[in-house]
């Protein structure tokens, strides 16, 4: 059996789509969660969290590559 992956956007846990909570569809993007709580907080206001998803992503990026790289 395969296990899909994907990560909550909320706080940023791994988890296994067969225990998410979810999906949510926004702006043509699907969305899993870890809890009801997170995914309450996501519809509270999701364009702050997808922005702070997005600023995780840029600013972790180089320091990833650079560990790739050593």
């Amino acid at each position: 059996m395969t296990h899909v992956s994907s990560f909550d956007p909320i706080c940023g846990c791994t988890l296994d789509l067969s225990d998410a909570v979810g999906p949510v569809m926004y702006r043509g993007q699907r969305y899993h969660f870890c809890s009801h709580r997170c995914q309450s907080q996501f519809f509270s206001n999701p364009p702050a969290d997808l922005q702070r998803e997005l600023r995780v992503t840029i600013t972790m990026a180089p320091t990833a590559e650079l560990a790739s790289i050593a």
